[in-house]
């Protein structure tokens, strides 16, 4: 962590969001007591060092990237959707809509060039 700031609140707020975690799920992950993110979210204080490098790394290990202050205003990304490839399937459009619908789809003028 060679940031200034570990996590900002709002990055806390925002991840717990992208995440749908509760405060308390949040606490149980980063093994801090469940007033720690809530003081640290509504700014009534801030954390100790180790406690905030513990809820940072609770995020990174769900996907969360978090973005420095660089300019603009630090932030977080939402990890990457693993996106299943579908299987290769040999029928053309045409054919698919008329399994789909279960009726025989009229083909454009483009499709009957073809």
């Amino acid at each position: 962590m060679s940031s200034k700031k570990i996590i900002t609140p709002g990055q806390c707020r925002g991840a717990r969001a992208v995440l749908e975690w509760s405060q308390e799920q949040l606490a149980t992950e980063a093994g801090v007591n469940r007033m720690t993110i809530a003081d640290f979210e509504q700014g009534k204080r801030s954390p100790l060092r180790n406690n905030l490098v513990m809820i940072r790394q609770a995020f990174e290990q769900q996907g969360i990237t978090f973005i420095d202050e660089n300019g603009g205003p630090a932030g977080l990304r939402e990890p990457r959707a693993v996106i299943e490839p579908q299987p290769e399937s040999s029928s053309t459009p045409v054919a698919q809509r008329e399994a789909e619908t279960k009726k025989p789809v009229r083909a454009n003028a483009r499709q009957r060039q073809e």
